[in-house]
């Protein structure tokens, strides 16, 4: 099969033979893990499925997230499946397959939140909370917040703590120079719930909405379109559903596939 024939072939989403290549970039649990030698995680399963959805094997190329925007440019893999977020800014150069919802939400030791007595989002007003600092759009979720919701309901700012990466907030909450982080609300209940029971809570709910999706380059419509006819595939039959239960993630469920925020016909 050519390389043309496989692209007919995935858009009109009835063929037995063929590959779709997806990038990802592990460790970043839940969404994607490494045990042992076995690569395994939620996108890791979204993306097996919808290979059988569309009758495709999956060609999974693993790699630093920096990295899998060069492999998608030059054609290396066909597209990103690495909790990648859809934001309006991007939707110029790309096309966005989102398959759960997220958001930026509060994540804290579990018995520091309970002895403060935390519940809700604004609890947070004056504490110091770690975020992703140039690596996600989180910092900027993050400031918006302490000035919309804190400082201008009379509450204390928020003391940011910066982060390089994820593995950093949980470190700075650890060695006490954060009482608190931001982090996706899928990672952050994912720990809570499964990582790391009872030693974190979630705080509050996600203070914005967010999705997270696929990556397509944005001469390819026929593949955003077949990723989106696979994403109704699998939410139809039940078995996006029994993936968001093993990762206890059923809360950030999409029930309606959207493409750069819009819903598909």
């Amino acid at each position: 099969m050519t390389e043309g024939e496989e692209t007919r072939c995935l858009a009109i989403y009835e063929c037995s033979t063929g590959k779709i290549s997806f990038g990802n970039s592990p460790p970043y649990p839940p969404f994607s893990m490494i045990e042992g030698e076995k690569h395994t995680g939620f996108d890791i399963e979204v993306g097996e499925a919808l290979g059988a959805a569309l009758g495709v094997k999956v060609d999974w190329q693993y790699s630093q997230f920096e990295q899998l925007q060069p492999s998608l440019d030059s054609g290396r893999i066909d597209a990103i499946l690495s909790g990648s977020s859809d934001l309006p800014e991007r939707h110029d150069v790309a096309w966005y397959v989102d398959y759960i919802a997220n958001g930026p939400a509060f994540i804290a030791p579990a018995d520091t939140a309970d002895s403060k007595g935390w519940t809700k989002n604004t609890d947070l007003c004056g504490a110091a909370v770690s975020r992703e600092f140039n690596s996600t759009q989180y910092d900027e979720y993050l400031d918006a917040f302490s000035k919309d919701k804190c400082v201008g309901a009379g509450l204390p700012a928020i003391k940011m703590v910066d982060a390089a990466e994820s593995s950093a907030n949980f470190l700075n909450m650890r060695t006490g120079r954060a009482v608190a982080a931001v982090e996706p609300i899928i990672n952050a209940a994912y720990r809570a719930k499964i990582l790391e029971p009872g030693a974190f809570k979630v705080v509050g709910e996600p203070f914005v909405e967010t999705r997270t999706a696929i990556q397509v380059p944005k001469a390819d419509a026929a593949l955003k379109d077949a990723l989106a006819a696979a994403m109704k595939a699998i939410i139809a039959d039940g078995t996006y559903t029994k993936i968001l239960e093993k990762y206890g993630l059923t809360d950030a469920a999409v029930t309606e596939v959207t493409v750069n925020l819009e819903p598909v016909s």
